[in-house]
C-alpha cells in the first residue's frame, strides 16, 4: 500500500475550486479503495468532509461532475459526506447538491477543535464496529460546534 505525498502548504487567497477539489478527493479515495480491495483488506464506508467559506469559482462543469459524483456515490451507499460552511460568505446551497441526504451545517464562529473532536470520536465509534454496521453519530456531539 502507498501512501499519499504530504499535503501541500495552502494559501488563502480568495479563489475556491470547490468541484475540482472534491473530485480530487474522490480520486484518492477510489485509489485507497482499490489498494485495499487489491491487499484483501476490508474497509469501512468513505467518510468525505468539504468544508468551504465561500461560493466555488472554478471550473462549473468541474463541479457539475463534482455534484453528479458525489450524489451517485451517497445512493450506491458508498460515501457519506459532512459539508460544512464556514463564515456568512459560505454556499450553503452548493454545499447542500454535494449531499443530498445529510443537510450542510454550519461551522459556529470558530469552533474548529470542537468540530475534530466531535469526529474523531465519531470515526473511533465506526472503527470499533464491523465494516458494514450501521452506526449512529452522535447527534448531540454536533451542537457543540455546529447549527443548521
Amino acid at each position: 500500500m502507498t501512501l499519499e505525498p504530504n499535503a501541500p502548504t495552502l494559501v488563502a487567497d480568495g479563489y475556491t475550486p470547490l468541484g475540482e477539489a472534491v473530485n480530487l478527493a474522490l480520486d484518492m479515495l477510489e485509489r485507497r479503495k482499490s489498494e485495499y480491495s487489491d491487499s484483501g483488506v476490508d474497509y469501512y464506508q468513505p467518510w468525505l468532509v468539504v468544508m468551504t467559506d465561500g461560493a466555488p469559482n472554478g471550473d462549473k462543469m468541474e463541479l457539475e461532475r463534482a455534484i453528479e459524483r458525489t450524489n451517485s456515490l451517497i445512493k450506491q451507499r458508498k460515501l457519506t459526506i459532512f459539508p460544512i460552511g464556514i463564515g456568512e460568505a459560505a454556499d450553503m446551497n452548493v454545499l447542500a447538491k454535494l449531499s443530498p441526504e445529510r443537510q450542510p451545517l454550519k461551522l459556529k464562529g470558530l469552533h474548529f477543535r470542537e468540530f475534530f473532536s466531535w469526529l474523531s470520536k465519531s470515526v473511533s465509534r465506526v472503527s470499533a464496529s464491523t465494516p458494514g454496521e450501521k452506526v449512529r453519530l452522535d447527534t448531540d456531539g454536533i451542537n457543540s460546534w455546529g447549527e443548521i
